[in-house]
């Protein structure tokens, strides 16, 4: 993928020829209890089930779409990660043939506390021979110590070799993280930073790594908002806003009560509060920039989130102009709860 991936429920594929790719977004359904693909027709712009992911799911799921198995008749796999009680199960789909299932591949942590995120980190190389690991963060119970947010890492050139436990990322979160790698690079040849927010009590916090050489340590950053509610996480991505030197704003969603925020911030790493999406959240909302119509295109702002309930909704802005209107679009599902 080029840019950041996304790491939340939401992604930009490239299933469809042209311009803009299809969206697609997990959503977690009752009646019956179920993890569902969703994806939104690139003609009609309609949302539609697609895929039953599992039925085992008990918490909303990441998704991406990465590159590894990248053929020219392959666009690139989806991958997801899904809670099962306190399991956290990696399924694949590959997207080489229009409707092929999911598959369950592999139990990453049988000790998680909620949803997790995934990314592919970016490589040096050639994306067949080498393509970038995959990496997690998780928030687990490991008694005695308590809990911890920590990394898990699978070496995608050796897929057979099971997922590695990492560095512990903090000791004070109380809700699951998000995570993106950024394109801002700390020393010539390194990969571009890690960029993560996480919930410490009604505080989500900004977390992130430089990755100039293996095993740098993660520090804490600023804390972005002081009244952040229920249990899943702000959702992070990086924007084309402020990118005229190659790295472009940071950009946050995170519930308030029943307001989702907006947040940015620049590359002096101050945090500033946004305008609130929607007043009837009641669960975390998931946020990308999606790619434009043609070339010279504004690239927009896409969010789903949970309102009233069970109505998963979802939210578009014209980034034309940053002081342009969040619109509501369509009901994604009727009948989700994460």
């Amino acid at each position: 993928m080029g840019g950041p991936s996304n790491t939340g429920r939401l992604v930009q594929s490239t299933l469809a020829p042209g311009k803009p790719g299809n969206l697609h977004a997990l959503v977690l359904e009752h009646e019956p209890l179920l993890l569902a693909q969703y994806s939104r027709d690139p003609v009609d712009f309609h949302w539609r089930r697609a895929l039953v992911v599992t039925g085992h799911g008990t918490a909303s799921g990441c998704l991406i779409q990465s590159n590894y198995q990248e053929t020219l008749s392959n666009p690139g796999d989806f991958e997801a990660v899904v809670v099962e009680g306190r399991n956290l199960v990696h399924y694949s789909r590959n997207n080489s043939v229009p409707g092929s299932p999911w598959r369950r591949t592999a139990v990453i942590s049988s000790k998680c506390l909620g949803p997790a995120s995934l990314i592919q980190a970016r490589f040096i190389g050639n994306p067949i021979r080498n393509p970038g690991h995959f990496q997690v963060v998780v928030l687990e119970d490991n008694e005695p110590k308590g809990k911890e947010l920590v990394l898990y890492t699978r070496d995608n050139a050796k897929p057979d070799r099971p997922w590695q436990k990492g560095a512990v990322i903090t000791t004070k979160a109380t809700g699951p993280g998000s995570l993106i790698q950024n394109t801002l690079i700390g020393m010539p040849g390194a990969t571009g930073n890690y960029e993560l927010v996480v919930l410490e009590g009604t505080n989500l916090v900004h977390y992130w790594r430089d990755n100039h050489t293996t095993g740098t340590p993660w520090h804490r950053g600023e804390i972005i908002s002081l009244h952040a509610t229920g249990n899943g996480p702000g959702s992070i991505t990086q924007s084309t806003f402020g990118a005229t030197s190659g790295n472009g704003n940071l950009n946050v969603v995170v519930l308030e009560g029943q307001n989702l925020v907006h947040y940015w911030c620049d590359r002096s790493r101050t945090w500033q509060k946004g305008a609130v999406i929607t007043t009837h959240a009641t669960g975390p909302g998931s946020i990308i920039q999606i790619e434009g119509t043609t070339e010279n295109s504004v690239d927009n702002f896409e969010v789903i989130v949970v309102e009233d309930s069970t109505i998963l909704a979802h939210y578009s802005r014209d980034n034309s102009s940053p002081t342009n209107a969040w619109v509501r679009r369509e009901n994604i599902s009727e009948f989700a709860i994460g």
